[in-house]
């Protein structure tokens, strides 16, 4: 086998092996203190976690985020029911709860994988809780995963609230 077929295999091995990410995606062994540290730096620290469970497809854990000058934001992680499975979602806010990255986790199907994309998680940046983050408001859905778009939307907009709730206390 030259060396172009087998670049080929491996690539299309990936691809049906399910290891293939795209740009804007993480595997789900990344953990909430480096999803800080890419936003934030080397040098915070994540402290108290708030833990909230509220049946399939809708718990949220929310770590604060501190540095050296205090309270940096936050790092969600929600689990999201799409028709057949769930998925974890990955949500870094800054301290007054604006999003600043959202990422997919993993993926378990083959039908919806396509809000794992940059061009989808980027449409949550900036997101506060003064806003719908609701597919068809202000999130686009992308066709050929609705429903997960959707659950995602809300995924997000869970985490938002779950933070800003942490925050009050």
């Amino acid at each position: 086998m030259t060396r172009t077929r087998t670049t080929a295999a491996v690539l299309l091995g990936t691809v049906m092996g399910a290891t293939l990410l795209l740009p804007g995606c993480q595997s789900a062994d990344i953990s909430p203190i480096e999803s800080a540290r890419i936003q934030f730096g080397d040098t915070v620290r994540l402290e108290k976690a708030s833990k909230i469970r509220g049946g399939p497809g809708r718990s949220e854990t929310v770590h604060a985020v501190k540095g050296s000058s205090g309270l940096t934001g936050y790092v969600a992680t929600v689990w999201c029911k799409s028709k057949s499975n769930l998925f974890p979602v990955r949500v870094v806010m800054d301290k007054d709860f604006l999003v600043l990255s959202v990422r997919v986790l993993s993926y378990p199907s083959r039908r919806g994988r396509e809000v794992r994309s940059a061009c989808f998680t980027g449409q949550f940046t900036g997101k506060s809780p003064s806003d719908p983050v609701k597919v068809g408001k202000d999130i686009d859905a992308i066709s050929g995963a609705t429903s997960s778009s959707s659950v995602m939307a809300d995924g997000v907009r869970r985490a938002i609230h779950a933070a800003r709730r942490m925050g009050a206390q």
